[in-house]
């Protein structure tokens, strides 16, 4: 039983740990639209559709993958939105026409969706009724952390890096592959 418990917290964190990077790069770029904007010489309403067309599929993508879920393996499903959040950040490193970016960003937030709501799907079918309060409350303790690190850490980024970078941090996902 102890060694469940273990698995259970290493999952747990894993899961954390991805929801903030997910989180984070949400809000990073909403502080790099001006950066964007001057860089490919476009009005920040055409640079608010990297956010906004971010937040809509995502918004898709939450949903999507916890009703797939009830169909597919919840690992293949986090595999694949991870591959895709991670692999979008690679090419979004490298990215220099605007609208490749606003299609990467679309790719990322179609991978990013599954990590919220699959976790949430996980802690619920998987973790016994008397660990599931706290499990749930560490996984949402990650929105939190998320929300509260993205601005401040994108923030410096895109301050002393510039906005390329805010892609090569959430390529990190895919070590939790």
């Amino acid at each position: 039983m102890i060694i469940v418990e273990k698995l259970e917290r290493w999952i747990i964190f894993f899961l954390g740990l991805a929801i903030v990077l997910v989180i984070m790069n949400t809000m990073m770029f909403n502080l790099a639209l001006p950066s964007v904007a001057r860089d490919f010489a476009r009005p920040i309403s055409d640079a608010s559709w990297i956010v906004t067309g971010y937040s809509i599929t995502f918004a898709v993508a939450s949903i999507t993958y916890s009703r797939l879920a009830d169909f597919l393996p919840i690992r293949r499903l986090f595999v694949l939105g991870l591959a895709s959040l991670g692999g979008a950040a690679i090419a979004g490193f490298f990215i220099n026409d605007f609208f490749l970016m606003i299609a990467v960003r679309v790719l990322q937030a179609s991978g990013a969706g599954a990590i919220p709501g699959l976790a949430l799907v996980f802690v619920s079918r998987y973790i016994p009724l008397e660990r599931r309060g706290r499990a749930m409350a560490k996984v949402m303790a990650a929105v939190g952390l998320g929300l509260g690190l993205g601005p401040v850490i994108g923030g410096v980024i895109v301050e002393y890096l510039g906005w390329h970078f805010l892609f090569l941090l959430t390529a990190a996902s895919l070590l939790l592959i």
